[in-house]
């Protein structure tokens, strides 16, 4: 019964918007000069067919598209960056997300569109895994280094000379398979380096005593020697 009423509903709907074409058709082509001569003529709603006159009203699905701010092409392009970005562990806002989508379109979304636009697409990015994107990560980073990197340079009395820092600087040196380094003056923070990553002639010249190795099983370093020996 339910059903048979669900139908008939829908019937009655494209009869209206059937009736409701063919009076826009007829005040366009001068059969009826007013508008509420065509809506007495075809038994629809005045205002609405104001509105359907003016392109206020439109079919629902012609609507649903024009609501999008991103067609299907464009919106495949904001897929592709977006899952790049998350592959890559890069962070994201909202206004990035916008942003993206002005530099696409030309206009600027609605207030709640990246919300939406998420809620369609957000299963790529899911799916996508991140993936370092640097082979160094800084743990604990106080929130003083964030106005100048001093805090990261030891202090220089403790250097060894230049002369003897470019014995060390001219080998082609690498790391043990793991290290953390401790920098000076009690700093909060570690660094840690990724299996054979070549150490920069910055670092082997600014951080030579104070680096502490850490190794498992039979290894080279495990007697005490350093990579610099």
């Amino acid at each position: 019964m339910a059903g048979h009423q669900g139908q008939r509903a829908s019937t009655m709907v494209l009869e209206y918007e059937n009736h409701m074409e063919l009076a826009v058709k007829d005040l366009i082509d001068g059969t009826y000069k007013t508008i509420d001569a065509a809506a007495k003529a075809h038994e629809v709603a005045h205002q609405m067919l104001s509105d359907h006159v003016h392109g206020i009203h439109r079919a629902c699905r012609e609507s649903y598209k024009d609501s999008q701010h991103l067609n299907e092409t464009q919106e495949n392009i904001m897929n592709e960056w977006l899952v790049q970005n998350s592959s890559m562990a890069t962070p994201l806002h909202p206004h990035d997300l916008c942003a993206h989508a002005f530099e696409i379109t030309g206009k600027l979304p609605g207030k709640n569109w990246h919300q939406k636009y998420l809620n369609r697409h957000g299963e790529p990015l899911k799916a996508s895994k991140p993936k370092t994107s640097s082979k160094f990560q800084l743990n604990k980073l106080p929130q003083s280094s964030l106005l100048t990197h001093s805090a990261f340079i030891p202090d220089q009395s403790q250097f060894p000379s230049s002369s003897s820092s470019n014995s060390y600087m001219s080998h082609s040196t690498h790391a043990p398979s793991s290290y953390m380094q401790d920098m000076s003056h009690n700093s909060p923070y570690t660094l840690h380096m990724s299996h054979n990553v070549p150490l920069t002639s910055h670092l082997l010249h600014h951080s030579y005593s104070h680096i502490n190795y850490h190794t498992s099983g039979n290894s080279p370093y495990d007697s005490g020697q350093t990579p610099f020996n």
